[in-house]
């Protein structure tokens, strides 16, 4: 066993552990000389994903500022992600066997605007605020609480009433250009609305109408299916609450 009953439990109650000393001195100087080893590695399509931004001092050089989809590219972080006390640790926590669902490093070097939003939030993520106000007048709410809610992509449960012609929502939002996509592992019956790229004033409310026009054409009667959707949100929490 990596961890301790109790270290368990604290994870079991609070959604997080902390666990001093689980990388030793010599496991922090290794992850150092392979992160250095990634950040030295050209870009190749298909493999390793890496992005840069403005030098805040050299404007005319362009900085490294991440680098997505390394694990293969690197057999040290391969090794790190899916053999040893690591993986092995999670599972413990999840009781279940695990993989890697996504590998990102951000670097924070001098002159990359450590300080500035991430990339994410620069591409107009952070203009969700506007999304849950909208969508929740159109009688759909987000699935997780705040706290535990993912910044740049989100799970609206679909309301009962509407679940047997949401189809008919999804295919008008595709004739427009725009995709919406089923929620994942989810009790509740959900759809993911997120930002690739960037997502700017003129964007959101262009999507709002073209959400509104489906749900016209798929029959939407705003006060009834408010009412019925507050009773299937309220028990679906009850079940899917983290």
């Amino acid at each position: 066993m990596i961890l301790d009953r109790e270290q368990v439990a604290h994870y079991e109650r609070y959604g997080w552990v902390s666990v001093p000393g689980f990388f030793d001195f010599g496991d922090a100087g290794r992850l150092q000389d392979w992160a250095d080893e990634l950040a030295a590695m050209p870009q190749i399509s298909g493999a390793q994903m890496v992005y840069y931004g403005q030098d805040m001092i050299y404007s005319k050089n362009r900085i490294l500022q991440r680098v997505d989809y390394f694990r293969k590219a690197h057999a040290g972080f391969d090794g790190l992600f899916n053999d040893g006390r690591l993986p092995a640790a999670i599972a413990q926590l999840l009781s279940e066997p695990t993989c890697l669902f996504k590998g990102k490093i951000n670097f924070k070097y001098p002159g990359g605007g450590g300080f500035q939003a991430d990339q994410e939030q620069q591409a107009g993520w952070s203009l969700y605020a506007l999304v849950f106000l909208v969508m929740a007048g159109f009688g759909m709410h987000a699935l997780l609480r705040a706290a535990v809610r993912g910044s740049c992509i989100v799970a609206f449960v679909v309301p009962v009433t509407l679940s047997a012609r949401f189809d008919t929502i999804t295919q008008h939002l595709r004739d427009q250009g725009i995709a919406i996509y089923p929620g994942k592992l989810t009790v509740a019956e959900t759809s993911r609305i997120g930002c690739m790229g960037v997502f700017d004033d003129a964007a959101w409310p262009c999507f709002f109408d073209c959400f509104g026009a489906g749900l016209s054409l798929a029959g939407w009667e705003p006060q009834a299916m408010e009412r019925a959707h507050s009773r299937m949100y309220r028990r679906d929490r009850s079940r899917s609450t983290l």
